[in-house]
């Protein structure tokens, strides 16, 4: 038995258990993704009426009256943990707004992510092949690009790393597809 503890979309700790199926591999799993953005701790209360107490504590045992500016870090201490909450709660709500719109996109958009540069090289090395093979290679290694852009979300390195992968096995598709065309036209 694995017992799993994550955290639920309000914070709260969950905790399962469940036995590991034996067809996974270890590495098949991931840990469950939490966000970047720590929740920092709540100022207390307390830490910020410490300064009022102590200062009028001192005031009343040294009677200096300078002793009293103590007392006004508390409102001090307080308006600046005011204006980081609403800064964190901006900050906040801004990663949450972004997330939800990269999330959002259609998939009409991923034609954006394929790479012009790697989609030229594929149809570039497609002049080498012969007419009949010619547009179902080009539609092969079309579609080689979009998954890896969208399915993987591969980045156009990659994408442009693949391209010259395959123009690299170029020569050696085309000899093959003319052996083969050699070979069936001269054995029917």
């Amino acid at each position: 038995m694995i017992r799993t503890i994550w955290r639920n979309s309000r914070g709260l700790a969950a905790a399962s258990q469940h036995t590991p199926d034996a067809h996974l591999s270890p590495t098949g799993l991931a840990a469950p993704h939490t966000s970047g953005m720590g929740e920092r701790p709540q100022f207390q209360m307390f830490v910020a009426l410490l300064p009022l107490v102590f200062g009028t504590a001192m005031y009343l045992a040294a009677h200096q009256i300078y002793m009293l500016l103590f007392c006004l870090m508390t409102p001090v201490m307080l308006l600046g943990d005011w204006v980081t909450r609403v800064r964190e709660g901006q900050r906040r709500e801004f990663a949450e707004a972004t997330k939800a719109s990269t999330e959002l996109e259609e998939p009409a958009t991923a034609r954006n992510q394929v790479s012009p540069v790697a989609r030229w090289l594929t149809g570039l090395g497609s002049c080498v092949l012969p007419a009949g093979i010619r547009a179902r290679y080009v539609e092969e290694q079309d579609s080689e690009l979009w998954v890896l852009a969208i399915e993987e979300r591969a980045s156009r390195r990659r994408q442009l790393a693949h391209a010259l992968r395959v123009l690299c096995r170029l020569w050696a598709t085309r000899r093959a597809f003319l052996y083969e065309r050699r070979r069936t036209a001269g054995g029917g």
